[in-house]
């Protein structure tokens, strides 16, 4: 598992955003402005919400720790796609399917928002045998 460059690819997610963010403040035209607006709205905040998903995922939290209000769920698939640059313990990535079926059945309302149920057994056997790797 390379948490770290997952961590890079989050802290430089966010520097890009801010720096964008700036730039926005100086563009000479409306379309220009636009165009990087939309850019930091769509592309990179879509890119930030799915690395920190797939990094709280790493963590140990429940999808519903990370995002317990949302209006859109997020792309499963690709967190998925994210997680085979990510994880390369099979056991984890099992778990991490697991745990996207979870986040669908609580953004679905089929599982109780009041409680937080204990982590899967498949979640909490990938994180013991990724804490004997480090």
């Amino acid at each position: 598992m390379n948490r770290i460059q997952l961590k890079v690819k989050i802290i430089s997610l966010a520097d890009e955003a801010k720096t964008i963010r700036r730039e926005e403040k100086k563009a000479l035209t409306p379309e220009l402005r636009h165009s990087l607006t939309e850019h930091r709205k769509g592309i990179v905040r879509h890119e930030a919400r799915h690395s920190l998903l797939l990094y709280g995922f790493m963590n140990g939290k429940q999808y519903r720790e990370i995002e317990a209000y949302t209006e859109r769920p997020p792309s499963w698939s690709k967190i998925k796609r994210m997680a085979k640059r990510f994880i390369f313990e099979p056991e984890l990535r099992a778990a991490l399917v697991d745990w996207c079926g979870e986040g669908q059945l609580w953004l679905d309302g089929k599982a109780q928002p009041s409680s937080v149920p204990p982590k899967t057994d498949s979640h909490q056997q990938a994180m013991s045998h990724l804490e004997l790797l480090t």
